[in-house]
């Protein structure tokens, strides 16, 4: 327990230093000149932001009924602001399985929404939005993103609604945020739309074909977290149907398929499988 939340410790350290030389991500607020002021992320709210995270860390664990032997290894102290935090930790065996085992599948849990900045803050930029629907205030808007985020999993969310900035983004497919020249972030999300689509044909024997990328959303998860909506041909009618997949990437670095599916309510039926194809493997299961 206690090395997961010296590895947290760290992740949001390097996600500090980060934002702090490149201003123009939307993570923390950035910091600019060395200098702490008014809405500005200083490194007392990093402390106090660290410190709320290893709250959450221990109530996980005593939710997920964690052995308490295993747990009881948790930090006895939070650091002070300025304090060094390069120190070793030693954590015995069972308390790393007992870890691994708390946060297994910790990277299908939805993000929650969170509130970035506000019109007005220090260092806001007008996200794009349209202003016939953008016309509720900043308290309003939390609400109905929060909403948003929990109905669909972060697949959907109408962005034009919103004049603040929030944890999830938009993906512009003409864009190369996420890429090198000349390939745009259109080609990335249509390699990893085939990736993924590919692992669940694979996994369920079926035969989808990928068509298009329809839209994407991101948020930062150790690396990007991608929710891509795409289209596939179902070859049992030859109809186009919605699917979605989630995707951490990290460029150069790492590819994480955490799910491909077909999107949820969709009013569609899916197979997957040609007509014929289909109807024998029905007759079968019939006769078995």
């Amino acid at each position: 327990m206690r090395m997961l939340l010296v590895v947290d410790f760290c992740l949001c350290l390097v996600c500090f230093v980060f934002h702090f030389c490149f201003s123009k991500n939307l993570f923390f607020n950035p910091i600019k000149n060395f200098r702490f002021c008014k809405n500005r992320f200083s490194a007392n709210q990093f402390c106090k932001i660290w410190k709320t995270r290893r709250d959450v860390i221990w109530k996980i664990c005593k939710e997920r009924e964690t052995d308490t032997k295993s747990v009881a290894i948790i930090l006895e102290r939070v650091p002070e602001e300025g304090e060094p935090i390069s120190k070793q930790i030693r954590v015995p065996r069972r308390g790393r399985e007992a870890m691994t085992e708390a946060f297994e599948g910790w990277n299908q849990w939805l993000e929650d929404a969170c509130l970035f900045w506000r019109p007005g803050d220090y260092n806001y930029q007008t996200p794009k939005h349209d202003p016939k629907k953008a016309i509720y205030t900043p308290e309003q808007e939390q609400e109905r993103f929060k909403e948003e985020v929990e109905n669909s999993e972060g697949f959907d969310i109408d962005f034009d609604s919103f004049r603040c900035v929030f944890n999830y983004h938009r993906a512009y497919l003409d864009a190369n945020e996420f890429v090198d020249e000349p390939d745009t972030t259109g080609d990335l999300l249509v390699r990893l739309s085939k990736e993924a689509l590919d692992g669940r044909n694979g996994t369920y024997k079926t035969d989808f074909e990928f068509v298009s990328v329809v839209k994407a959303n991101f948020h930062y998860s150790a690396g990007f977290m991608f929710l891509i909506t795409f289209e596939v041909r179902d070859p049992y009618d030859g109809l186009i149907k919605p699917f979605q997949a989630r995707v951490r990437h990290l460029k150069h670095t790492f590819t994480e398929h955490v799910f491909c599916r077909p999107k949820p309510n969709a009013g569609v039926e899916y197979y997957g499988t040609a007509k014929t194809d289909f109807q024998k493997d029905t007759k079968k299961q019939r006769l078995e």
